[in-house]
């Protein structure tokens, strides 16, 4: 009797340690697949951008490219080209480990912003004290004092003196800096030429070598809002006339936080006529330098042609999924500290931002989220570093990115284009003077036409795969209103290009 207890409790055990394993397992295989679905739900493809930096060395010359906008999180973009602002900082993560984090700009509402930003405000509270030495009030960060680590936390992202002199100074934390991307031509050198695109300009590209001696460049992503979009929209207002049709000379005077960006009309400052009068000594350059500048007043048929890189694609603020990823744990030391819920709040946030890509993503075929068991350790690999943000931002230990050393831009094999037939209402086709005039190709690039109250244009939005776009010169009665720059015609006002 006594051995059949013995017996049947050692197989209870077993059974036990079995239906344990067997449970483990399944989770498991559960982590893997929602791992894999998130990978996959979040993942992008992503340009190996080339970057021209501001120097103190030398002169930066480009032609910027692409629509001004203004800086207002509401402005409109019409074209993902189009310059933008966007609020980028190297952080560490609760593993210790660097990573980028991109916001988009403040909204009105502090209560409706996005999440990181109300923490920001919360842990960077200030009071305005009456300071006794001048009378007047400052603002004095409150919680520098009371909750110490969780304020340096934010204020420097993870980073310590520990880090190194330089990369500790520099560090931004939570509160990213407002960064200004935009496209343009690099004339110092003929990378764009060669390349038929454009670079991205940068505060700071720097040259190296990697660990295996392959060139590489650090470099910083965009450069500072603060200190260039004054002078910037200073030099478009005085010569009244778009960026496209002139070269930008850009010096860098002043050390440290008094640098200054001094932006040139380079093409109208450096014409003969200029020299004789004296006006190119403004810029403060070297008169070699005068060589790399373009005189043309219009961008060539060749640079209209350039590829541009897609903002909207590469700078996209970092998912709720990441952010919770990389900041869950530090975020709940936050509400610890101030009894707030934002670990919840990020929580939701989450299932918000995955039902919604499900929505507009319907898997085509629900086998394909199953991993084979064949591919299971790839996906365990996978978890552990989910590509939701951009899979070449490879962190560097100083406050600037790694980026290889660009191989010329393979572009895509072109495609046949079957025209479509149009979507639009006769009102809309109505409204376009021009639009008999196009070929079934060129309709097809039209998404949609927007009219006014009133039954007028206001403006036409362009497909993705429509060729760089190009403003109907109103200075030669012309609309204003873009199209393609392969168009002969304007479809807007129906107006005939050379």
């Amino acid at each position: 009797m006594s051995d059949e207890v013995m017996y049947s409790r050692a197989s209870s055990e077993d059974d036990d340690a079995f239906n344990e394993w067997l449970s483990s397992e399944e989770k498991k295989a559960a982590d893997k697949k929602a791992a894999k679905e998130a990978a996959e739900n979040y993942s992008n493809d992503y340009d190996d951008i080339k970057y021209v930096g501001l120097s103190k060395e030398h002169p930066t010359i480009v032609r910027f490219v692409g629509n001004f906008v203004e800086e207002d999180p509401l402005a409109h973009r019409k074209n993902p080209t189009d310059m933008k602002f966007m609020h980028i900082s190297k952080i560490k993560g609760d593993d210790n480990k660097p990573f980028y984090l991109y916001l988009p700009l403040r909204g009105d509402d502090p209560e409706q912003d996005h999440l990181i930003w109300r923490i920001v405000d919360k842990v960077l509270e200030k009071e305005w004290i009456k300071d006794p030495k001048t009378g007047k009030k400052k603002g004095v960060e409150i919680h520098a004092e009371d909750q110490p680590e969780i304020y340096e936390m934010i204020k420097k992202g993870g980073y310590t003196p520990a880090d190194g002199e330089w990369p500790y100074k520099c560090a931004r934390g939570w509160k990213a800096p407002e960064m200004l991307l935009i496209n343009c031509i690099d004339r110092r050198d003929d990378w764009c030429k060669t390349n038929k695109h454009t670079k991205l300009l940068s505060k700071s590209v720097k040259p190296g070598v990697t660990k295996d001696g392959k060139p590489t460049e650090f470099c910083e992503k965009g450069v500072p809002a603060y200190g260039f979009f004054g002078p910037l929209t200073q030099l478009r207002k005085n010569f009244k006339v778009g960026w496209e049709h002139f070269d930008v000379v850009i010096t860098r005077t002043g050390d440290g936080t008094d640098t200054v960006n001094n932006l040139f009309n380079g093409t109208v400052s450096a014409t003969p006529e200029a020299i004789k009068a004296g006006f190119d000594k403004s810029m403060g350059i070297d008169a070699s330098e005068y060589k790399y500048i373009s005189f043309e007043n219009d961008l060539t048929d060749e640079e209209l042609s350039y590829q541009r890189y897609d903002l909207d694609k590469n700078f996209q603020p970092t998912s709720y999924y990441t952010i919770k990823k990389h900041l869950f744990k530090s975020i709940q030391k936050i509400d610890l500290a101030f009894d707030t819920d934002y670990a919840k709040q990020l929580e939701k946030l989450v299932e918000e931002e995955s039902a919604k890509w499900k929505a507009e993503h319907p898997k085509k075929n629900e086998k394909d989220a199953e991993p084979t068991v064949a591919e299971s350790a790839k996906v365990e690999v996978e978890a552990t570093d989910i590509p939701v943000d951009n899979p070449a931002d490879a962190p560097s230990f100083d406050k600037m990115e790694t980026v290889q050393e660009s191989a010329p831009v393979q572009e895509a094999a072109p495609v046949r284009r079957v025209a479509a037939t149009s979507g639009l209402s006769a009102e809309k086709i109505a409204v376009l003077k021009g639009y008999a005039e196009l070929t079934d190709e060129e309709k097809s690039y039209i998404k949609d036409v927007v009219l006014k109250a009133d039954g007028s244009l206001d403006h036409v939005e362009w497909t993705d795969n429509a060729p760089a776009l190009l403003d109907c010169p109103s200075s030669d009665g012309g609309c204003g209103q873009l199209s393609p720059n392969s168009f002969k015609v304007c479809p807007c006002c129906g107006k005939h290009f050379a």
